[in-house]
């Protein structure tokens, strides 16, 4: 190190640059860790950027996320949108429980291009012309005293906190945190960490059972033991859906009727120590397709998403080209949807939806259900980690103003809650 001392800690990080575009990663990563004893600061952050573009270099990506989480925890803030003048800043906050979900851009070598959707919604669907600036927050599961008072000193000086963190089964540690530290700071919030805590799947079944007009399907988390998932099975007629506990999009989420298929199934769970059994209830239409409507709730407004007709149960958005893509009729049933609920559901049908999404006490919160022939909703899921997609405007352009609304809904809602 004798060599290194002599140099400025921008020669050094030269060098390593030099080392990494020669493919020399063994001998970048010995000058890196010989520095980073040493840096402090700011300077430790530019280390530990290096560490992170080191490690996507050398194709270790879940090594490159841990050092990036590390980073993260030195130097909570990030980019986002700069204020224009006279517009105030407000902080959009991130777990770092995830760490392992997070993503790098595929195109961006240095690794400073990410994001952190498992466990989170997307803001940046929501934000596409907000009246004010933001800033990206990290918050680790724990931390030093001298991290917490930096994130008190962070939150104050902003106009509002959104708090993005959206799944208690991923980010439970953070979200306690949070609520915490908001707690003290007094700043206003957009879904407040405590509110968040109570949406695990079977919390909420069992917030919206006695909804009128609501199918709420029996949900319990349960050891992913092979007699104790017979009894819920036997105690579900149409049959019991298996999800992982860690499961926003519905990988890996199967339904099993039989003692066999049970036995089956839990062969793919085998690092799962525990798992949701949700009673399954068949919701097909006359028609045999499968219909999920997704709604978001935000702010105090009601406002449509999709209506997606699929020929399998488990429906999501990408499943829309199947069957709707060739079909005008099913794109005319989910135009209809999207441009009079009430119409399309009738007007008790959109009360048990007010009723429902209210009960959580969130700002921001999506809810995916079925209508049942008798006009009554089946639950499938309600939450704030639900996504506003505009994945599929390419070849769905009459999504596109009804997106718009949402995030334009958003951006007011936020715009609402702002400090001076």
């Amino acid at each position: 190190m004798s060599g290194s001392q002599q140099l400025t800690l921008s020669q050094i990080l030269a060098q390593v640059d030099a080392l990494l575009s020669q493919l020399r990663f063994d001998d970048a990563a010995q000058l890196l860790a010989q520095v980073q004893q040493q840096a402090r600061g700011q300077d430790l952050v530019q280390v530990s950027q290096r560490l992170v573009q080191l490690e996507l270099a050398r194709g270790r990506t879940d090594a490159a996320r841990q050092a990036m989480a590390r980073l993260l925890r030195r130097h909570v803030v990030s980019a986002g949108k700069p204020p224009a003048a006279g517009e105030k800043t407000v902080l959009i906050l991130y777990g770092l429980g995830s760490a392992a979900h997070l993503q790098f851009h595929p195109r961006d070598p240095s690794g400073m291009q990410f994001t952190i959707n498992h466990g989170h919604f997307d803001t940046v669907a929501l934000l596409r012309q907000p009246k004010f600036g933001y800033l990206r927050c990290f918050l680790a599961p724990d931390a030093t005293a001298e991290e917490e008072s930096l994130l008190r000193q962070v939150f104050q000086k902003h106009a509002c906190v959104i708090n993005s963190i959206a799944d208690p089964s991923m980010e439970e540690a953070c979200l306690r945190r949070a609520s915490t530290l908001l707690a003290a700071t007094g700043t206003p919030v957009v879904n407040t960490p405590a509110a968040v805590l109570k949406t695990w799947r079977h919390n909420v079944a069992s917030r919206l059972a006695g909804v009128a007009g609501l199918v709420v399907p029996r949900a319990e988390r349960v050891p992913a033991q092979v007699e104790l998932l017979q009894a819920r099975l036997n105690a579900a007629p149409q049959g019991l859906i298996l999800r992982p506990l860690e499961s926003q999009t519905g990988i890996g989420m199967v339904v099993v009727r039989t003692e066999a298929e049970l036995r089956q199934a839990l062969q793919g769970y085998a690092k799962q120590q525990e798992l949701f059994a949700i009673d399954y209830h068949d919701f097909r239409s006359r028609d045999g397709y499968f219909r999920k409507m997704r709604m978001f709730r935000i702010g105090a407004r009601l406002l449509p998403e999709h209506r997606i007709a699929f020929d399998a149960w488990n429906v999501h958005s990408a499943d829309r080209h199947r069957l709707m893509r060739d079909n005008a009729g099913l794109r005319e049933e989910e135009q209809a949807f999207l441009h009079d609920p009430r119409r399309c559901l009738g007007v008790e049908a959109v009360r048990t939806l007010e009723e429902s999404t209210s009960r959580l006490e969130l700002d921001y919160v999506g809810i995916d259900f079925a209508q049942l022939a008798d006009g009554r909703l089946l639950l499938f899921e309600s939450n704030p980690a639900m996504r506003v997609n505009y994945d599929h405007v390419t070849h769905f352009p009459y999504l596109q103003p009804h997106l718009e609304n949402l995030s334009t809904a958003f951006t007011q809602m936020v715009a609402a809650k702002l400090r001076d």
